[in-house]
This record gives structure tokens, C-alpha cells and sequence, in this order.
């Protein structure tokens, strides 16, 4: 079934729409896809701040127990003594930042771990050894041994930012990678649309333009007296309807302009046999009249006569 031109003009405003609103959406999702890159790139940020002041709550600890050893006085554990304070907050902090990501999580725990141990095994005991025996006190800090889980520690927090880094470069490649491929979905896009505006307007001038200009001409032929002017009956849908409508209609004007011109033929004709008719009565009459004459002189001879 031939489609009308009504359908065919909704079929394509639905399919320009189609393509325009999917242009829409993918750039939507390119925007929404910045919008988290954005998100996650503050959460990288917030993630190695936090790692950051952890790890300086960490020095702040050691060099705060080398501090308190070193002057052997209890007001020298203050720089100690806040930031072991300060670190749950941090590390609560930093747990709940990477609580999304297993891999980070996992080391942020392996850190509270050892910072745990650290505080635990080696920190408090000094301090409680110093209280008795701070030359003893003194000794055992300065071993590798009590110094070494502080290198651990930091390199676990060295581990935990180059792991966020690294996330964040690849996170930031998708990034560009799905913002260029919106690029070139929504340039492809306006082309499409572009084409099938461009294909349209052809359309719209071959299937609509040219046979309403057709018609247009015909009807001032028709206007003008060419009783013969026909349109082509090959439009679409609506158009093809009118066509067959209009050279209908100009063949009823033609026919009935022929039956007319024949009846006026028959009207002369009939007219002609009149005009003779009414001269041969003319003339019929006159001899009439002029035989009655006739007889009205014999009849007045004859009477003279007698």
C-alpha cells in the first residue's frame, strides 16, 4: 500500500527527530560521563590528601617519640600525643574515600594495620621503657628494628598513591576516549541530520513542489480557456489525488464546453431553416397580396364594363 504524502512527511519528521534526539542523548552521556570523571577525580584528589595527612600523622608520631626521647621531658610527647589523636579521624576518613574501590580498601586497611602494630608494639612500649629506663628507651628507637616498620608504612602509603594515580590516568583515558567518541557520534550525527534535511528539501521539491507548481500552471492554462490542460497523475498520495481530481474536473469543463459548442451549432443550424422557412413565407405573401390585388382590379374592371 502506497504510503500518503501526510504519512511520508511524519515518517521523516519522526526519523530527523530520532536522529537529532539521539544526538541529544549521546552528548548527554558524554556530559554525564565528565560530570563523574569530575566526581571521581575530587574523590583521587580528597584520596591522596587524606592519604597524605595520614602519612604526616605517621611522622608527626615517630618524630614526636624521637622528640620526647631526645628532651626526656613529658611535655615532649604533645607533638606525639596529637597526632595519635588525629589519626583515627584520618583513617576513618580515608576508609570511607576508598570503601568503593576492594584494591585501595585493601591497603588502606593493610596500613591502619600496621600503624596499628607500629603504635602498639613499638611506640607505646618505648614510651612506657622511657619511663624507667629512658637511656634503654633511647637505644631500642634508634635500632633498625624499631625504625624499620616506619619505612613499611610508608612504602605501603607510597603503593596506595601510585595505585590512585595510576586509577585516575586510566579513569581520565576512558574519559577523553568517551568524550571523543561522543565527538564523533555527535558530528556524525549532524551530518546525518544534515543529509537527510538536504534529502528531504529534494524530496519535498520533486514529490511536492514540482507537481503543485504543475497544477499551478495548469490551472492558468484552464483560467486562460485551454480546456485541454492536464497535470501528469503520477503524484504521491494526496498530490496524486488532486491531480486526478483536477483533469477530471477539466475534462467535465471540456465536455461540457464541446456539448455546449455542439447545441449552439444545432441552434444555428435550426436558426438558418428558420430564417428560410420565414423568407419563403416572405415571399409566399407577397403573391399573396399581390394576386389579391390582381383580383380586386379585375373585379372593379368588370364591374365598369357592365
Amino acid at each position: 500500500m502506497r504510503r500518503g504524502l501526510t504519512q511520508r512527511t511524519v515518517l521523516a519528521s519522526i526519523v530527523v527527530a530520532v536522529v537529532v534526539l539521539g544526538e541529544f542523548a549521546v552528548l548527554f552521556l558524554a556530559f554525564q560521563s565528565l560530570r563523574a570523571e569530575e566526581r571521581q577525580d575530587n574523590q583521587a584528589v580528597n584520596v591522596l590528601a587524606t592519604s597524605g595527612a595520614l602519612e604526616e600523622s605517621l611522622l608527626n608520631i615517630s618524630t614526636g617519640l624521637r622528640i620526647y626521647l631526645m628532651s626526656g621531658q613529658p611535655a615532649g610527647l604533645r607533638p606525639y600525643q596529637a597526632a595519635l589523636a588525629a589519626y583515627p579521624r584520618q583513617a576513618r576518613q580515608l576508609d570511607r574515600l576508598t570503601a568503593g574501590n576492594p584494591d585501595l580498601h585493601g591497603r588502606v586497611k593493610s596500613i591502619g594495620n600496621s600503624v596499628g602494630a607500629y603504635v602498639g608494639t613499638w611506640t607505646s612500649a618505648i614510651i612506657e621503657m622511657s619511663r624507667v629506663d629512658l637511656a634503654g628507651a633511647r637505644r631500642l628507637a634508634a635500632t633498625d628494628a624499631a625504625k624499620q616498620p616506619v619505612v613499611v608504612i610508608r612504602d605501603q602509603f607510597a603503593a596506595l598513591d601510585r595505585q590512585q594515580l595510576a586509577l585516575s590516568v586510566v579513569r581520565r583515558a576512558g574519559a577523553a576516549h568517551s568524550v571523543v567518541l561522543a565527538l564523533w557520534f555527535g558530528v556524525a550525527g549532524l551530518v546525518a541530520a544534515l543529509l537527510l534535511l538536504a534529502g528531504g528539501a529534494i524530496v519535498l521539491h520533486r514529490m511536492v513542489v514540482r507537481p503543485v507548481k504543475r497544477l499551478a500552471d495548469a490551472v492558468g492554462r484552464l483560467r486562460g480557456g485551454d480546456l485541454s490542460a492536464r497535470v501528469p497523475e503520477r503524484g504521491t498520495g494526496e498530490l496524486g489525488e488532486l491531480a486526478v481530481g483536477f483533469n477530471a474536473m477539466a475534462q467535465e469543463l471540456e465536455a461540457a464546453r464541446d456539448e455546449v459548442e455542439q447545441q449552439n451549432a444545432e441552434l444555428q443550424g435550426q436558426q438558418a431553416e428558420l430564417q428560410t422557412v420565414l423568407a419563403s413565407v416572405g415571399r409566399q405573401k407577397e403573391d399573396a397580396e399581390a394576386l389579391h390585388h390582381f383580383g380586386e382590379q379585375l373585379a372593379a374592371q368588370t364591374q365598369v364594363e357592365q
